[in-house]
């Protein structure tokens, strides 16, 4: 039977496969152009199966290496292209896990908040006619775009479940998010012992309140620290300042001489591996300090938003590890020299921003650091310090999910994935940072690091933009 023979060549079994080509050829006189195309239908699905197989593998936990070695001798995949599956694989399945989790939240947060008042169901009727089933799978579009969008204005499309697009006003989108923080307040109220202001000034003008903590948007910070500085309250700011460093040097002069403490969140500095580096690069541990390197890769590039709202890599990300310099050398830099490229990113791309980078610090004594950062790392969130001295070497390495090393026939020594992103990795110094920032209210003494810390990395920053503008090296004023 012809059928037969040809699942028989097309079998994983070379004797079988050698024996069934021999009868097609004999028997049914296949040959050519028919033969060739058998051919590539059997290569076509041993690579299917193998991309089934390196799945697998990575669902059960085998490290990049591990796969490499179990594949790259099969002769239908290279090297390559076994990295590129198992990296693709690997990001679908992380973006399927926030898809789902983001769009399950923003469904059931659209719903209560249309539950909750029969104004906003009505509105939304009006704005939108539809079945109810059609309104469930467009509010969860909604509360999707709510969080995205950097401001919204006029109408967008929003898709419903039997794939119609349907024009929606911003303004109703707007309602949904104001009706669900209305209803969300008296809950987390309750959760956290907190009261929830109404305004601003509520909060500026209790005289009980010891300190204020800003995390919100990077463009209201200068603002608020001086707000919270004029009305005496102790001030922790998540990174950075300002993006402008105009508007930074305004905050300073308008905070100058108010004796309240002001903490910028430049956490890793409470990593108690990289401070172990900066401490004994500082005492001598390991002679006189010669070189830094940090290392600092994402493990996956933003999305669009986010890179258009951050302010380029420089202001983002590297102005972490321009902090950290400062910190290891305990020197201030004098020269910068940086060169960017856009290697893999095509959202990048599109924007012409760069998603690799490498920078070059030198402080008047001749001490140097080396800063590489890169927006993807396919084996997890790559931080590390090492500062090299005339006595010797000290380094903070990458941290895994958990401690344990695997040997066998494929591998004598496999580890566990590094942790994913940077609430794992620096859980510990984000709660060192606030025991530090509490201590320092108790006892009355400046911060560890302070406002000064924060304008310094961002010209830093302005310094690398500069150095790549004109192709050289530059030097760096910090003024007064």
């Amino acid at each position: 039977d012809k059928q037969a023979l040809i699942q028989l060549f097309k079998a994983d079994i070379p004797f079988v496969s050698a024996l069934a080509s021999t009868r097609l050829i004999s028997k049914h006189n296949i040959k050519g152009a028919e033969f060739a195309k058998m051919k590539e239908e059997v290569e076509l699905d041993e690579a299917k199966l193998n991309i089934k197989k390196i799945h697998k593998a990575v669902d059960d936990g085998k490290s990049m290496d591990v796969i490499v070695g179990m594949f790259a001798d099969k002769g239908t995949t290279n090297t390559d292209e076994i990295r590129k599956i198992v990296k693709d694989y690997k990001f679908k399945k992380r973006m399927k896990e926030e898809v789902e989790l983001d769009e399950a939240s923003a469904r059931s947060d659209a719903r209560r908040a249309m539950r909750a008042d029969p104004d906003m169901r009505q509105k939304f009727s009006k704005d939108v006619s539809a079945t109810d089933d059609d309104k469930k799978a467009a509010s969860k579009n909604i509360m999707m775009q709510m969080r995205k969008a950097q401001s919204l204005n006029g109408r967008f499309d929003v898709e419903f479940g039997d794939g119609k697009k349907v024009k929606i006003p911003a303004k109703v989108a707007v309602a949904v998010q104001q009706k669900y923080n209305a209803m969300r307040r008296p809950a987390e109220k309750e959760k956290f012992q907190a009261q929830v202001a109404k305004s601003l000034d509520e909060i500026f003008e209790d005289d009980s309140l010891d300190a204020v903590l800003i995390a919100s948007s990077t463009e209201t910070h200068a603002e608020l620290i001086v707000r919270a500085a004029k009305a005496g309250k102790a001030v922790f700011c998540e990174k950075p300042i300002d993006l402008d460093i105009k508007r930074v040097d305004w905050c300073r002069e308008q905070i100058q001489g108010l004796q309240v403490p002001v903490q910028i969140g430049f956490n890793r500095r409470f990593d108690p591996s990289h401070r172990k580096v900066a401490d004994k690069a500082r005492d001598g541990g390991i002679g006189n300090l010669e070189q830094v390197i940090i290392t600092s890769r994402d493990p996956n590039p933003p999305p669009k938003e986010y890179y258009l709202a951050a302010g380029g890599m420089f202001r983002d990300m590297t102005i972490h590890d321009f902090d950290m310099a400062r910190y290891v050398l305990n020197e201030e830099v004098e020269t910068v020299m940086a060169m960017s490229a856009t290697l893999f990113d095509p959202v990048a791309k599109e924007i012409d921003e760069m998603d690799s980078a490498m920078i070059l610090l030198q402080t008047a004594s001749g001490k140097m650091c080396h800063i590489n950062n890169s927006r993807h790392a396919t084996y997890g969130y790559d931080q590390r310090v090492e500062a090299h001295g005339s006595l010797g070497m000290i380094r903070s390495e990458n941290q895994h999910q958990h401690s344990t090393e695997t040997f066998c026939a494929e591998s004598s020594s496999s580890r566990a994935p590094l942790h994913f992103f940077f609430i794992e990795r620096y859980r510990q110094a984000y709660l060192d940072q606030f025991d530090s920032f509490i201590e320092t209210i108790e006892n009355q003494q400046q911060p560890l690091v302070g406002f000064e810390d924060g304008r310094r990395a961002l010209m830093l920053a302005n310094a690398a933009y500069q150095s790549l503008e004109k192709g050289q090296a530059v030097k760096v004023d910090f003024g007064e």
